[in-house]
């Protein structure tokens, strides 16, 4: 026993010696093989078996070539078919010819005539998690209302007017207060699609950083000037806290003009922007609840 080599068991759908020289490739706690055919190239992997069996009964005069510790098996739905014989072909070609005359007598004779041996073999699909009656193939019908739609007051010139009329102003804005600026012109006859189609044109939008969710007037980079101090985004959504800019509040802009030593970094960084670690910290305190718009995201 102990001169016996040792083996992985590998359980595969189809005999080998029909896909000339097939290869197993272990990679890591697995074994993958591709199969190709012209311009072709298929990959499939096994799964590793868990279960171990403890005990094997051996016939006699059986020789012990090696003794396995992993088994691995290729148990998914192999997404190809191999070519069959010509006359497997036949044979399907005349079940058809036979279930289209309704002749169940033929029928029966000609399966009498199936060669196991050379149809192809599909391997059973590895999908489903739950019961199959549980699915249900009959399609629902789903209308759409048939009704007139309410068309939005203004035209586009008048939205888009707008938008270069506020950033002319604000370079740098948060989307709730474009949204309410918005609402104070027009009420809530413009949807915020429009809004966005137009602020995509004019603007950019900042993901991240001082300016965080702030869209930014084309042409602007707000890492060149200083004062842009005044457009950075305090509050945390996490905490439900309400998100202001600090021009939105002008006593606070007023503290930094009289404290700038304390408050004032006139220097650009990625997470405090043009402010100090003390103001960013003093300023988030000055938050109140707001209903935050999931808007321009």
């Amino acid at each position: 026993m102990d001169n016996l080599k040792e083996y992985d068991l590998i359980e595969f759908p189809i005999d080998p010696d029909i896909l000339e020289g097939l290869e197993f490739i272990k990679i890591e706690d697995t074994y993958v093989t591709f199969i190709e055919d012209l311009n072709i190239r298929k990959k499939i992997v096994s799964n590793k078996i868990e279960k171990k069996t403890l005990l094997i009964k051996i016939e006699d005069n059986v020789e012990i070539i090696g003794i396995s510790n992993q088994a691995y098996v290729f148990d998914t739905p192999i997404d190809f078919v191999f070519p069959v014989e010509e006359n497997v072909k036949i044979f399907y070609k005349k079940i058809v010819e036979i279930i289209e005359k309704e002749d169940t007598e033929e029928l029966i004779n000609l399966s009498n005539l199936l060669d196991k041996e050379i149809l192809p073999f599909y391997p059973l699909p590895m999908l489903l998690s739950h019961e199959q009656g549980d699915i249900s193939l009959l399609k629902e019908k789903k209308y759409l209302k048939i009704e007139p739609k309410n068309l939005s007051v203004g035209n586009d010139s008048e939205v888009e007017k707008f938008i270069i009329e506020i950033f002319e102003i604000h370079p740098i804005l948060r989307k709730e207060f474009i949204k309410k600026e918005f609402y104070k012109r027009f009420g809530d006859k413009i949807s915020t699609n429009r809004i966005r189609d137009y602020l995509n044109k004019h603007c950019n939008f900042i993901n991240s950083g001082p300016f965080s969710k702030c869209w930014i007037k084309k042409g602007i980079n707000e890492k060149d000037n200083s004062y842009f101090y005044i457009y950075q985004v305090f509050g945390k959504i996490r905490n439900h806290e309400e998100l202001f800019q600090l021009f939105e509040k002008p006593f606070l802009v007023d503290k930094v003009e009289k404290n700038k030593t304390l408050y004032f970094s006139g220097v650009y960084d990625e997470k405090l922007g043009y402010l100090t670690k003390l103001a960013v910290i003093d300023f988030e305190h000055e938050s109140e609840p707001e209903n935050e718009f999931e808007l321009f995201d």
